[in-house]
């Protein structure tokens, strides 16, 4: 998927997730509150707003590995590997498709040479996978930061807890999402891969049987 629009991916995997750690760990840490932070926002100039952008794709970029890795670590032992998930499930429906082997990088390839026009719809996909799996590390970082902050200064505000713990369950919620969104972009470049090998298989043995006829 390196061939990936690059605005689209930039967007979605590290200026929006990377916006969204820098306001959640200023909330988390006490180093902002919501009417210093709306105050803020209301201040900003273009030149503000372009450094703010900026600082968003590098913290995004810095901590997207982390990201991959927290996911990883959740959906590996749950689910197992989305490649094979979405090849075995394909093969069940497709048990006559010459497919052999799941290798996403060949088939996007493949799918953009063939059919550029499918590609748009497995790269929003995959984006909005992106997106889910960083925003996913910004809420785990935003809640366990809170949650640790408030036992050390011995909060006794169960709500404030309450708000920890939804962030946590939020930043579960989108490791799914997340492998969802990366489920259907692979999902359709396989679909797309199938329909296009499967004309081209049946193209070749009318040719070969026009042939042998003549």
């Amino acid at each position: 998927m390196s061939q990936i629009r690059l605005g689209l991916f930039d967007l979605f995997s590290y200026i929006i997730p990377g916006i969204a750690i820098i306001i959640f760990m200023g909330l988390a840490l006490n180093v902002v509150d919501i009417v210093q932070l709306q105050a803020l926002v209301s201040g900003l100039t273009l030149v503000s707003s372009i450094a703010y952008i900026f600082l968003g794709y590098v913290v995004g970029f810095i901590t997207e590995g982390l990201a991959i890795r927290y996911v990883s670590l959740i959906l590996d032992r749950m689910r197992g590997d989305l490649g094979n998930r979405v090849f075995t499930k394909f093969s069940e429906i497709h048990p006559e498709a010459k497919v052999k082997n799941f290798d996403i990088n060949y088939i996007y390839s493949f799918v953009a040479v063939n059919s550029p026009d499918s590609i748009e719809k497995a790269d929003t996909f995959f984006a909005l996978g992106s997106l889910a799996r960083n925003l996913s590390f910004a809420f785990l970082l935003f809640g366990a930061t809170s949650l640790v902050r408030y036992i050390i200064l011995g909060n006794t505000i169960l709500w404030f807890y309450g708000i920890s713990m939804l962030a946590i369950l939020l930043s579960i919620y989108l490791v799914f999402q997340a492998d969802n969104f990366r489920g259907r972009s692979h999902r359709h470049l396989l679909n797309i891969y199938y329909v296009i090998t499967e004309a081209t298989i049946k193209s070749n043995e009318s040719k070969n049987r026009v042939k042998r006829k003549s």
